[in-house]
């Protein structure tokens, strides 16, 4: 009984997506109605249009399928399916001169400015200072890839959050000692 199993499916079943689900469904409702009448419901001359009428498409999706059949057929390749076009992306491209903007841009920030600079800093006084174009990620790739920059966050930010971690815990030992305290001082005077 097992090997009748066996023999009967040799080949792998194969995942059909909910479209050609659909495709299939309605070629076969196509050919039960044709079965139905006992004819043809188009001729069998008008090829497209009964395609048309099994797969639910309509008649030009069908006349632009078969054409990308042909093609893929006469190239010995597969018909696949419309990609949607890529939008093309601006490439800003800074020279020489407008490098060197930059990065005085930057060190006018630690020299005069005296303040760290941030990515949105720079992007304002760039597009102050040399009608800059770009978005701010266009500017850190910039200034990651071309200008060799890096970026780390700033050591007093970690600090202050290590130092509001263990303010919370020294805060939270001080309510713990407080209500010991006050527990302790409720017993006492009921005493």
């Amino acid at each position: 009984m097992n090997e009748k199993k066996s023999k009967e499916r040799k080949t792998k079943r194969v995942v059909v997506n909910n479209q050609a689900r659909q495709v299939i469904y309605n070629v076969i409702q196509f050919f039960e109605l044709e079965k139905a009448s006992r004819g043809y419901s188009y001729p069998v001359e008008a090829v497209i249009e009964r395609a048309s009428a099994a797969t639910g498409f309509s008649i030009s999706t069908v006349r632009r399928i078969k054409k990308e059949g042909n093609v893929a057929k006469s190239t010995r390749t597969e018909i696949g399916a419309m990609k949607k076009p890529r939008k093309p992306r601006t490439v800003i491209v800074l020279d020489s001169s407008e490098q060197n903007t930059l990065l005085d841009i930057i060190h006018s920030m630690y020299r005069e400015q005296k303040e760290e600079p941030s990515l949105n800093k720079i992007l304002a006084a760039a597009k102050e200072q040399m009608n800059f174009k770009g978005c701010r990620e266009t500017l850190r790739k910039i200034l990651k890839n071309h200008l060799r920059y890096e970026f780390k966050s700033p050591k007093k930010h970690l600090f202050s959050n290590l130092e509001k971690k263990k303010k919370k815990q020294v805060d939270a030992h001080k309510n713990d000692a407080r209500h010991c305290y006050e527990s302790v001082t409720t017993q006492l005077q009921t005493l």
